[in-house]
C-alpha cells in the first residue's frame, strides 16, 4: 500500500483533534461542490444568530513545486448549498454575506502552511505569511505543530469572531445547531 502523503496525514490529524476540541464540527459525507471536496472540508454548522451555514475548506496548492502547502477557505451561505458568490468583494465578509472566502478576508493577510521544506519566492515574503514547523526532520512533529497552529488560527480569526467559542459560566460553548 502506498504511504499517505503528509497533507493527507495532516487532514486526518486535524480531524482527530477538531472533533474532540470543537464538538460542533462535522465531516462532509459527500462533496459540497467541486471547490469544496469531502476529503478536506468540514461543516461548522448553522449559526444561530446569522442563520448561515459555515464550512471550512483546506485548499492545497496546485503548483508542483509547492506540494504540502495549503491555505484555508470559508464558505458562508443562507441555504445549505454552494453560494454563487465565489468572488466576494471587499467588506462582504465583515457583513457575513454569502460567499466563498479565502482566509485572508478574515485575518487581512494571506497565510499558507508549508508541511514540506520548499523554496519560497522571496518576492512574496512581505505579502504572505508562510507557517513553517520548528524543524522538517520529524514528520509527526511537523503535523502536530501544523494542527496546533491551524486550530489557533481558526480560533482567533474565525471561531471566536463568529461566536462559535463563546463562554458561559467560564466554559466554552458552541453557537451552532444541527441541520435537520
Amino acid at each position: 500500500m502506498a504511504e499517505k502523503k503528509i497533507y493527507a496525514k495532516f487532514i486526518a490529524a486535524f480531524w482527530m483533534v477538531a472533533r474532540g476540541k470543537y464538538p460542533f464540527i462535522k465531516k462532509l459525507d459527500k462533496p459540497f461542490c467541486p471547490a469544496i471536496p469531502k476529503s478536506s472540508s468540514f461543516y461548522l454548522g448553522l449559526h444561530h444568530k446569522l442563520e448561515k451555514h459555515i464550512l471550512i475548506n483546506f485548499q492545497p496548492s496546485n503548483k508542483s513545486w509547492q506540494v504540502g502547502e495549503f491555505t484555508i477557505n470559508i464558505h458562508i451561505s443562507e441555504k445549505f448549498e454552494p453560494t454563487s458568490n465565489f468572488h466576494p468583494k471587499g467588506g462582504e465578509f465583515e457583513r457575513f454575506a454569502d460567499g466563498f472566502y479565502r482566509y485572508p478576508s478574515v485575518i487581512n493577510r494571506d497565510k499558507w502552511w508549508c508541511l514540506n521544506c520548499t523554496s519560497l519566492d522571496s518576492s512574496l515574503q512581505s505579502l504572505i505569511d508562510y507557517w513553517r514547523p520548528s524543524s522538517y526532520e520529524v514528520e509527526d512533529i511537523i503535523i502536530q505543530e501544523a494542527v496546533q497552529d491551524v486550530c489557533l488560527t481558526l480560533e482567533n480569526g474565525l471561531l471566536d469572531r463568529l461566536g462559535f467559542l463563546r463562554e458561559e459560566d467560564g466554559r466554552k460553548v458552541d453557537c451552532v445547531e444541527e441541520v435537520k
